[in-house]
């Protein structure tokens, strides 16, 4: 079984990993995208991430500077967003690391794919960029089904933690036997079953700690995830989607 997450906007350089380091497995892809990043002025990088002044200059240095070269830190603790903080890699045990190691797949608009001790560096593209490179007019499009055939090349059942804007560069290009199951975490307001996007993102994290700690392979052991009050509900679940419910408190 395979995990598929989105990648947080807030990061930071890991500098005391000691171990080994591999390298993100589109990287002639990404030197595209950063040749295009790298010509953009200061305006239009501004427009492109839709960001403030501070952040915008912030981002158009660390683009001109950018160096595939010296990508230095292992990406699984380069994010820092909810449900990074969540999952809580920096205490995995050895073992839980190792377990994830070839499992965990953190989607992005940079490297297309990336995986737990791949050598990043801090940036910032979301996927739903309007970034246009290869006659592509946005990262959807240039990414196209690159990654679907990575992610589904040994016919893997894919659990999808990650965000819709994210996994759409995934589930567009399912074929009949494909198997992604989506996972929604969810609650009652109302009496309606809503989802919130930050409890969402903590339990996607949470969820991935559980998987990690508990060795999970399979979908049958993963409907025991208890984490933040959630429960998975049999009733709202199909076969392609898990739901879980938190519990009133």
């Amino acid at each position: 079984m395979k995990i598929i997450i989105s990648p947080a906007k807030k990061m930071e350089v890991c500098e005391d990993y000691t171990g080994v380091l591999t390298r993100p497995i589109f990287l002639e892809k990404t030197k595209i995208l950063l040749d295009h990043l790298k010509k953009l002025t200061y305006e239009e990088m501004k427009k492109l991430l839709n960001t403030s002044e501070n952040l915008t200059s912030l981002n158009y240095e660390i683009y001109k500077s950018f160096s595939l070269d010296k990508l230095l830190s292992p990406a699984l603790f380069s994010f820092k967003g909810l449900a990074f903080t969540y999952m809580a890699p920096q205490v995995f045990s050895k073992d839980e690391l190792d377990f994830l190691e070839n499992r965990l797949f953190i989607l992005s608009g940079l490297f297309g794919l990336i995986r737990p001790f791949d050598a990043i560096s801090p940036y910032r593209l979301e996927m739903m960029a309007n970034l246009s490179a290869e006659k592509s007019k946005n990262l959807y499009e240039f990414w196209g089904d690159l990654i679907y055939r990575e992610i589904f090349k040994s016919n893997d059942i894919v659990l999808n933690l990650a965000s819709v804007e994210y996994s759409k560069c995934l589930s567009k290009y399912l074929k009949k036997d494909d198997k992604l199951i989506d996972v929604y975490f969810l609650e009652y307001k109302d009496n309606k079953l809503l989802q919130k996007a930050s409890y969402s993102k903590m339990a996607r994290g949470s969820m991935v700690r559980f998987i990690a700690e508990n060795k999970i392979q399979n979908i049958e052991e993963l409907k025991s995830f208890t984490d933040l009050s959630y429960c998975y509900s049999k009733s709202e679940s199909k076969k392609n989607k898990l739901v879980f419910i938190k519990k009133s408190e």
